[in-house]
């Protein structure tokens, strides 16, 4: 459960009660191209999707973000930071236009639920704001990441995967995920929404010059106020952009890159981790960010849906690729032809029971070791034989008939058995005369 530190409930009261909160309201006039996600739908279960809210003696905000580790989250710089130099217009001129020095952290809010409420217990505060440099030109460094006083538990939200190890490509399929307006004057802002299926139109120097920088990139349309900081995910999930600015009227939004900051990201991630006691997240230590990589190992499966993220194995249970990079858990071993984790598998003839490995036949005969399935003795190893009706191979002796035993002792024969039935006789008659 998120923890709450030193927010009072009249801040939520202000943010319901006095009208909806645009993205950065603080300088709307200079950030037109804030976005909101426009003619999308009302998004329950991305919860890796943070709504931002921000109270301060600045005034107040709302924004987006994405959890990419159990304490960091991935977010734009200018919802953490004020706007200078802006253009004559009210708009953002890229040569002159600059961050001013970030926020106090602790004003900082974030949360995983549906909508931004009142309840303080559905926050937890920001402990560090991160940026790439300070004061630095908003047109190609929209970018900061948000260290959490406290870890988000897996139960509430599974990071997501940046992909910080392919770069994006023009004509690629995107989805966009914020809480901003569902309209250009910023109303129904507050409600995680989502639009599918968007096109990106270009990436970095692709671009006109006018348009996005090279550590940028634009898509299609659908954001605007209030959904800055929110991402773009690819068709695997994996967040590939930050929204940033756009055009009037909810048109050509820009997005601050993702793979361009893969060092950055990797190393504040890392040190966020260290600093409170975490594990370093996957992705920030060489692994690959396709999901198939991250999902979980263990537990019955009978298709891919049951393991998502990941692969159902052909031998009924949930496993994830892997490489050197990727290593499996205890227990399992990387299988070089697939790339797939495997159990570890007793092999024929091992003990196994219910506290070892399976045996990689999956049988464990009656006697407490791997077995394998058979239908002649051809079937089974040297010494083996397949016993027909357990159907498979078992120790060969246990398949030889019983030995017959012949009865020890004297032969019986008929004139001897009368001469010792006449002698008891006699003997019997002179013990009673005495």
């Amino acid at each position: 459960m998120l923890r709450h530190y030193g927010l009072s409930a009249l801040v939520f009261g202000c943010l319901t009660g006095c009208g909806d909160v645009p993205l950065e309201s603080l300088h709307a006039e200079t950030l037109r191209a804030s976005h909101e996600i426009r003619g999308g739908y009302t998004d329950s279960w991305d919860v890796n999707v943070v709504g931002l809210f921000r109270f301060g003696f600045e005034g107040s905000g709302a924004c987006s973000g994405t959890l990419i580790s159990p304490n960091v989250v991935l977010t734009a710089q200018h919802c953490v930071a004020p706007i200078e130099n802006s253009a004559g217009n009210g708009g953002i001129n890229c040569n002159v236009t600059r961050f001013g020095t970030v926020y106090n952290a602790g004003s900082i809010y974030v949360t995983t639920k549906e909508s931004l409420g009142r309840n303080p217990r559905d926050y937890v505060q920001a402990k560090q704001v991160l940026v790439p440099e300070s004061r630095q030109l908003v047109c190609g460094n929209d970018i900061a990441l948000l260290v959490l006083e406290n870890p988000i538990q897996r139960r509430e939200a599974v990071p997501r995967l940046p992909r910080i190890d392919e770069p994006l490509q023009a004509g690629e399929v995107y989805h966009a995920i914020g809480y901003g307006a569902t309209d250009g004057q910023g109303n129904g802002s507050g409600t995680r929404r989502r639009i599918d299926n968007l096109e990106v139109q270009c990436v970095g120097r692709e671009c006109p010059i006018w348009t996005a920088t090279a550590s940028e990139w634009a898509g299609q349309t659908g954001v605007c106020s209030g959904d800055s900081g929110g991402p773009a995910v690819d068709e695997w999930g994996r967040v590939v952009g930050v929204a940033s600015r756009g055009g009037p009227n909810c048109t050509r939004p820009v997005y601050a890159g993702v793979e361009p900051w893969a060092d950055w990201m990797i190393d504040e991630s890392i040190r966020a981790a260290d600093r409170a006691g975490l594990d370093r997240p996957n992705w920030a230590m060489g692994w690959p960010t396709h999901p198939d990589y991250h999902g979980p190992v263990g537990g019955r499966c009978e298709e891919r849906a049951d393991c998502e993220p990941g692969v159902c194995h052909s031998r009924g249970y949930c496993t994830r690729m892997c490489n050197r990079d990727a290593p499996c858990p205890e227990g399992y071993r990387c299988d070089s032809t697939n790339e797939v984790c495997e159990f570890v598998d007793l092999e024929f003839g091992e003990f196994c029971g219910d506290d070892t490995p399976p045996c990689r036949s999956l049988i464990c005969g009656d006697e407490g070791t791997c077995s394998s399935a058979c239908s002649l003795d051809t079937d089974c190893p040297s010494g083996f034989g397949c016993d027909p009706q357990l159907n498979y191979c078992v120790d060969a002796v246990r398949l030889q008939p019983d030995p017959v035993i012949p009865m020890l002792g004297c032969q019986s024969h008929t004139g001897l058995t009368l001469w010792a039935l006449m002698t008891v006789m006699l003997l019997g008659r002179r013990r009673r005369r005495v």
